[in-house]
């Protein structure tokens, strides 16, 4: 097989060096590196073609004349790969060695599985380790990996985004499946919630990358535990909006997937996906009168759909009652 490996960059020359070595350095060398860079202004774009002259592979650099953000960035250098497996990769991690090698031989050895995804070491921007992996901070289990490696992987993507694009590869074959990718999902879980609806997942239960953490992440992941209250508080505070622009997510990937499923996978696929429509759609209208609010929380317990499609349960459901708590003590103080 050969590999493709779609990098975006964006002003990324701080750590931008050390990932391409960490490329060059791969025990299974890629075919070829598509970059396309989001019209960076610093020296990203020096970097990479230096690092094009020298790589031990066929490199294709691009500048988009206007930035197009990271989702569309992505979508345009997944289109430009021409191999036969494409794996994601950010400017500012740091890939381990036998990354490339190890996710091709579980797709090599698994040739019903469209995708394949490792864990990864959370480190600081020194690439100090933090002491956890990513799959420790999403929770994702042992139970929860074999789950993922059969026909339940478009379930528990309903209910929560398990793959980081970076530690991911997948098969061109599925390129049709996935794009366009909708504006109002981030990348790789569009990719991810689009192949688990066709296909099934392979995983490599070991971290293959470094998964650098700094001010500049557009996504990171919690680590401490200030960061974990400072996220409560903001759950709590969260505003329907946040509901709304998930309801629409959602409506985009039933839309998408009504066209491209063929009738086995619609079968099952579709009436959960739509049950998770509902259940975004039906919790945007929080913002109603408090007593609408108690009965559209306690509606949504007894049929079951927090339990399945919130990230966090009847815990989402506790967040959405002191929401409505929170707002309603932040109205009386507006009028008094």
């Amino acid at each position: 097989m050969r590999i493709s490996i779609a990098l975006c960059t964006y002003n990324g020359e701080r750590f931008l060096q050390d990932q391409l070595n960490s490329l060059a350095r791969q025990s299974r060398l890629p075919d070829e590196l598509i970059v396309c860079d989001d019209s960076s202004s610093d020296r990203s774009m020096s970097i990479l073609r230096d690092f094009a002259d020298t790589a031990p592979f066929h490199v294709e650099v691009e500048q988009n004349p206007q930035n197009l953000g990271s989702t569309r960035n992505f979508e345009k250098a997944i289109g430009k790969c021409s191999g036969n497996i494409i794996a994601l990769c950010d400017q500012d991690d740091y890939w381990l060695p036998q990354k490339l090698e190890l996710l091709e031989n579980a797709l090599e050895a698994q040739p019903e599985k469209g995708l394949v995804f490792s864990d990864a070491d959370v480190v600081d921007e020194r690439l100090n380790p933090s002491g956890k992996t990513m799959w420790q901070l999403i929770g994702l289990t042992s139970a929860m990996q074999q789950r993922i490696q059969t026909d339940e992987a478009f379930s528990m993507l309903l209910k929560r985004r398990y793959v980081t694009g970076a530690t991911m590869a997948f098969r061109t074959s599925f390129r049709d499946v996935i794009l366009p990718i909708s504006p109002n999902w981030v990348h790789d879980g569009w990719i991810t919630i689009n192949i688990a609806a066709h296909s099934s997942f392979a995983l490599v239960p070991r971290a293959l990358i470094q998964y650098r953490q700094h001010p500049a992440n557009q996504i990171g992941a919690v680590t401490n535990r200030k960061h974990v209250i400072r996220r409560m508080w903001y759950l709590m505070r969260v505003q329907p909006e946040t509901y709304t622009r998930e309801y629409h997510a959602y409506r985009d990937l039933l839309n998408h997937l009504t066209k491209s499923l063929d009738a086995e996978h619609a079968l099952t696929r579709l009436p959960q996906l739509r049950d998770k429509v509902d259940h975004w759609q039906i919790r945007a209208t929080i913002d109603a009168s408090p007593w609408q609010r108690v009965r559209i929380i306690f509606g949504e317990l007894r049929n079951g759909r927090y339990q399945k499609y919130a990230v966090r349960g009847i815990w989402s459901a506790i967040r959405d009652l002191l929401y409505l708590a929170v707002s309603t003590v932040d109205k009386r103080s507006e009028s008094q």
